[in-house]
């Protein structure tokens, strides 16, 4: 049995890492490069890591905010190739930045075994968007080292202006290859308080020096492990976290309790009940109304009435949002009709007030970046406002702000952990539940034909709900018809290479309160296997061509999964002309207790032989412990093997008709489960 795993507030191990002695102080101003150094050129073993293709030599980081306008950060790394191997992992250099910092100067250069060497060229340099999801965009900038050669150097160097510097900011240690040196210079202008906390590594003096630099060095790093489904890297890379003393609701450091005292007063001071918040209540609400009614109707007013300036599809432009004054409380927002996520939070517990409703605010964190335990006092542990609201026997808990969310549910990264709930007497500490795998659904439906030739052709609909929809409406809401369309082809390509993907429409992409629906029609050639007058074909259409989950045979890391799912999926294949299936059974259902489940059925209609295939695979698990990978990547291995099944169709010689019973319309394949 799969053992549930719930995750410590930090990670357990510490890397010891010696300091200061081995890194020699030479970034360059600009790209302004200093000569080589011999001994550096005509090393041919790794230091860290003997078994390394390559390895980092030196990365210095500096980051400052001149005259506290512009924030900027300046990189420097240097490499060394000492193999085949390690030419494919240098053999691309990626920089990635957001939509709130730019890339404004890129110099590199190689420096071959016998010293010479070749500089890149300014149009060897390559941008590209990787991810567009709601407000977040993120791009690379991409070069290729030139003349890379085992014993080679590579050096480069870029400039990163960044609109802002956030009050937390995580400084990862590690790289995607061992490194030598590691080296961080921060100033900042506009923090004087500035705190740091030293995870997985020594801790070390953060204090500034006469120039107002505050240094942290580290030499003989490992490199990254980049296991998939790995926890964030606060809970398991050497990392340091950047923090100032001044934050919104109370002091960085207090107890869990405390906060919640101190969250209370904010209760008291922001969701006072006024004449405008009166009257839109009563107007939302009937006096015949549950309170549930009345939850919904407050949730769903503020996720479609209300802006959240922070989304792209908001109409708001960066300069206009840096304009825009703070909110002052729910009545501003109200008449507003725009702020940001914590303001609409803010609006929808003040409605709910009106009512008599007990309506708290409370905290919790967002374990893409760290899980919080009370352990952990600094305010950065809980950095996100929510709504709990006592219905019943227990806390139903509110994100308004995300508009796609449904009522009572939270967004992965918010939720399966621990929250401070507001209270006057003694701040209340509570597990935030996550969403069960059946309220987040992908559910595919495809009705195909297969022709002599096994080709396959036919429609596909695509329904979502819970997380997936929110997680897919984040990524096409503010997409264009054509990147809408090009980001569903991208996905079914991934697995299916040679389909063909045509009239593809979405439905819903943006709309709050409407389901997300996907259809579009889909070719693929050969996808059935043809010899003599057999057809062999997978039934589990969408399953064809995926790769295996998990490649390696252990691991180093827990695994944490984002949200709990379920694939469901009904493909209908009518074979060609002529053809029946000559055997047809369904791969077994596997339990996996607790942590998932797979079930499957397979039917075949009398009159046209049409292959009926049903499979459904719920995941529940989130976390699970790296001692119960082998039996976990066992499990998926299993699934994938069953989901290759394969059905043999045959073009038959000519037989007498025979005559179906009238209420035979559709039978199951021999030994197949019916039970979906």
């Amino acid at each position: 049995m799969l053992k549930f795993l719930t995750p410590s507030g930090r990670a357990a191990a510490v890397l010891f890492v010696a300091l200061v002695s081995l890194c020699p102080a030479r970034l360059p101003a600009a790209h302004q490069w200093q000569p080589p150094d011999p001994a550096e050129l005509a090393a041919s073993v790794p230091r860290v890591d003997p078994d390394a293709g390559a390895e980092i030599l030196l990365r210095e980081v500096t980051e400052t905010d001149e005259d506290n306008t512009i924030p900027q950060r300046t990189v420097y790394v240097r490499a060394k190739v000492y193999s085949e191997r390690g030419l494919a992992q240098l053999a691309k250099v990626e920089i990635q930045y957001d939509k709130s910092s730019s890339i404004r100067e890129i110099a590199a250069r190689t420096i071959l075994p016998d010293g010479t060497i070749i500089p890149l060229r300014p149009d060897e340099i390559f941008d590209r968007e990787v991810l567009k999801t709601g407000s977040e965009r993120v791009k690379v900038k991409s070069f290729a080292p030139p003349g890379l050669v085992p014993g080679s150097m590579v050096e480069y160097f870029y400039r990163e202006q960044m609109d802002y510097l956030p009050r937390t900011r995580v400084f990862s240690l590690q790289a995607d290859l061992p490194t030598q040196c590691v080296r961080f210079h921060i100033r900042p202008n506009n923090y004087h308080d500035l705190q740091a906390l030293f995870f997985n590594c020594a801790q070390q003096n953060f204090a500034a020096d006469k120039n107002d630099f505050r240094h942290l060095e580290l030499t003989n790093v490992p490199a990254r492990l980049n296991e998939p489904f790995a926890p964030p890297a606060l809970e398991i890379e050497p990392t340091v976290l950047i923090y100032d003393n001044v934050m919104f609701f109370g002091a960085t450091s207090l107890p869990w309790t405390e906060r919640g005292k101190l969250l209370q007063y904010w209760v008291d001071k922001l969701l006072k009940p006024t004449k405008r918040l009166k009257a839109v209540a009563e107007k939302l609400t009937t006096p015949q109304d549950s309170a549930q009614d009345r939850i919904t109707k407050f949730y769903n007013y503020c996720r479609t009435q209300i802006v959240n300036r922070d989304d792209d599809t908001a109409g708001f432009t960066d300069k206009q949002r840096d304009k825009l004054p703070p909110n002052i409380d729910p009545d501003k927002t109200l008449k507003l009709g725009h702020g940001v996520t914590q303001d609409i939070n803010l609006l929808f517990a003040a409605l709910a007030r009106t009512t008599g409703l007990d309506v708290r605010l409370a905290l919790t964190g967002d374990r893409s970046f760290i899980f919080p335990t009370p352990a952990l006092t600094e305010a950065f542990a809980l950095p996100k406002l929510i709504v709990a609201i006592h219905v019943g026997a227990d806390w139903t808990y509110f994100d308004p702000g995300n508009r796609y969310l449904a009522p009572g549910q939270l967004d992965w990264n918010n939720s399966d952990i621990q929250a401070v709930i507001a209270d006057a007497d003694n701040g209340q500490i509570e597990r935030v539940p996550g969403v069960p795998a059946e309220d987040s659904i992908r559910h595919r439906t495809g009705t195909f034909n297969l022709d002599p030739e096994g080709n396959l052709d036919g429609d596909v609909h695509v329904d979502y709900s819970g997380l997936w929809e929110v997680e897919m409406k984040n990524t096409l809401d503010a997409q264009t018809p054509d990147e809408r369309a090009t980001t569903i082809k991208n996905e079914i390509v991934d697995v299916l290479p040679l389909a063909e993907v045509t009239s593809i429409a979405v439905e819903g992409a943006a709309d709050p309160l409407g389901r997300l629906t996907v259809r579009y029609h889909l070719r693929v050639p050969h996808y059935a296997e043809r010899t003599g007058s057999r057809l062999f074909v997978q039934p589990a259409v969408f399953q064809k061509g995926a790769a295996a989950v998990f490649v390696k045979p252990d691991r180093k890391t827990n695994l944490i999964y984002k949200y709990r799912f379920t694939e469901s999926d009904k493909m209908s294949i009518k074979p060609p002309e002529g053809y029946t299936l000559e055997a047809g059974n369904a791969p077994a259902n596997l339990d996996l207790g607790e942590a998932a489940s797979y079930r499957v059925s397979l039917g075949v209609t009398k009159k046209t032989h049409t292959i009926i295939y049903q499979r459904e695979f719920a995941q529940h698990i989130m976390y699970l412990p790296r001692e119960n990978y082998a039996a976990w990547k066992q499990a998926l291995d299993e699934i994938r093997t069953r989901d290759g099944h394969t059905l043999s169709l045959r073009r038959p010689a000519p037989a007498a008709a025979e005559t179906p019973p009238a209420d035979a319309a559709t039978q199951p394949a021999s030994a197949a489960p019916t039970g979906l």
